[in-house]
């Protein structure tokens, strides 16, 4: 979710019932990346907090997610996706495993291995 205040100041929201699974994934040698087309220090900071890795503003989420893989030696067909959105598609059609919140664009919804019973932003 992101807010706007009325000086401009863009406000995002995280639900904190996602720090558990983040957490049990980092214990598991699970890397978790956020990858997101905007740029805002609100999701670097949560990135630190939760140990993962924030790649921001980025406009082709294939090449980056590509790039990132090949970095760490994993195929695509090893690689788990969460998305909702139309920006995320390309990307996500190349993973091996693809989940959405239930609140995800349908075509998003078409592609996904798994579709959570829970809205994006409410621990997903």
């Amino acid at each position: 979710m992101v807010f706007y205040n009325d000086n401009n100041v863009e406000i995002k929201a995280f639900n904190i019932k996602d720090r558990a699974a983040i957490s049990s994934c980092s214990q598991l040698g699970i890397d978790v990346i956020f990858l997101t087309g905007r740029t805002s220090a609100a999701v670097d900071r949560r990135a630190s907090e939760l140990g993962v890795v924030a790649v921001q503003g980025v406009s082709d989420k294939v090449s980056v997610l590509n790039d990132l893989l090949g970095r760490k030696g994993i195929s695509s067909e090893q690689c788990a996706y969460i998305g909702d959105d139309l920006n995320d598609y390309a990307a996500m059609k190349i993973c091996g495993f693809k989940a959405c919140p239930a609140d995800a664009v349908s075509e998003i919804r078409e592609i996904c291995d798994f579709v959570s019973f829970c809205n994006g932003g409410h621990g997903v």
